[in-house]
């Protein structure tokens, strides 16, 4: 896609834990498939890597992604204890903002919540993001 002389490409991973998915119709998998979200971009444009779990942020880099955004953590969802992430049981990434070598990761808390219907200490977020040429 293009704007104002500026151009950007969007990639989706697949989750690596839905290997037979369907969307409208097609089927996919297994999953992540890096190659395949990369069929047939040309090289240049700003690179937006969709994943559904922060893991697959090294799949993204290898794709040239240089902001990749994520979900799946709930940001812990329900952290008794201060400074305790239990999202960190599912690995380093689990809210928030994430550098590395100028790309970036931003794992998303989302809405909505997984098995208790609470959360504590990692509030329900909506992010609006905002890109800017350099």
């Amino acid at each position: 896609m293009s704007r104002q002389g500026g151009d950007l490409a969007i990639l989706g991973l697949q989750d690596q834990q839905a290997p037979n998915g369907r969307f409208r119709g097609v089927r996919f998998g297994p999953g992540p498939r890096p190659g395949l979200a990369l069929q047939g971009l040309k090289s240049g444009p700003f690179r937006i890597a969709l994943v559904h779990r922060p893991g697959l942020w090294a799949p993204a880099l290898g794709m040239g992604a240089h902001l990749t955004l994520a979900g799946h953590t709930h940001g812990g969802q329900v952290n008794l204890v201060p400074g305790l992430n239990f999202a960190r049981l599912l690995g380093p990434y689990t809210e928030g903002l994430y550098e590395e070598n100028g790309r970036r990761l931003y794992v998303n808390r989302g809405l909505g919540v997984v098995g208790v219907p609470m959360r504590v200490a990692a509030p329900p977020e909506i992010t609006v993001i905002t890109l800017r040429r350099s």
